[in-house]
């Protein structure tokens, strides 16, 4: 604490230049607190090269979001260093980072029952197509059990085509009645005759016959067998941000 002049009376007063200097820490804490957020990461504690999850609408300083783009390579010479370019870029002036849009990761390498990975490699899809070929054997229920149609009282009217030409054959095969020379061949008297069985025959046009599946279970095709579905996991959205200036990792 200072002194300054009295107001004439000979006694100097304390200063109160504590007091200012708190004023002062006070305004630069404010001032700290009022700078955009990505100005104020960096507790050492990330290591360049690692990719950290966040929850904010941008990525921390010291850190670039994951969206596979290509970052200056003279500008992160640590960071190329440590994955060159196997997520892309030429190599010489730039370097991609890993896209980590719609991706989980996976760990490199293999192991038992598993198809071996290398870092950097891309696979997996959105949706899945069901075909034919990978559509398991199986049955769909029909739903119906032991039943039957009941059809009301109705009639069937043919008609029985004849020709006025003068007969030509005596193979009836493809052939109709024609007109007769030697005489009359028509009546309009009572009928009490019949044709043998199975020379004529009707065909409804307007009846829609079923099966009797009796409930038993029936093997049918669902839709063209030519069909997508989503196989995508239930997930929630976080930004994926990769450091860039942080520790530079030691090998173990």
């Amino acid at each position: 604490m200072g002194v300054i002049p009295g107001r004439g009376d000979g006694n100097p007063r304390p200063c109160r230049a504590r007091v200012f200097a708190v004023t002062l820490g006070t305004l630069a804490v404010s001032a700290m607190t009022s700078l955009p957020a990505q100005a104020q990461f960096s507790d050492g504690s990330s290591y360049t090269g690692e990719i950290i999850m966040f929850a904010g609408s941008f990525c921390p300083r010291g850190t670039v979001d994951a969206f596979g783009q290509s970052i200056s390579l003279a500008e992160n010479t640590a960071l190329f260093s440590l994955i060159n370019t196997q997520f892309g870029g030429d190599g010489r002036t730039a370097f991609a980072v890993p896209d980590m849009r719609q991706r989980r990761p996976v760990h490199a390498g293999d192991g038992a029952g598993l198809d071996p990975v290398r870092l950097g490699e891309r696979g997996g899809t959105d949706t899945a197509e069901i075909t034919m070929q990978t559509l398991p054997p199986h049955t769909h229920a029909s739903g119906l059990e032991d039943h039957s149609h009941t059809l009301p009282a109705h009639t069937h009217e043919a008609s029985l085509l004849a020709t006025l030409n003068a007969p030509d054959t005596n193979d009836p095969s493809g052939a109709a009645f024609a007109t007769f020379p030697g005489g009359n061949i028509y009546g309009t008297g009572t009928l009490d005759l019949s044709l043998a069985a199975g020379s004529t025959s009707v065909t409804p046009t307007a009846v829609e016959t079923r099966p009797d599946t009796g409930g038993a279970p029936r093997t049918q095709p669902a839709g063209d067998g030519n069909s997508s579905i989503p196989v995508v996991a239930p997930g929630l959205v976080l930004r994926f941000c990769m450091v860039t200036d942080g520790v530079y990792p030691a090998l173990r």
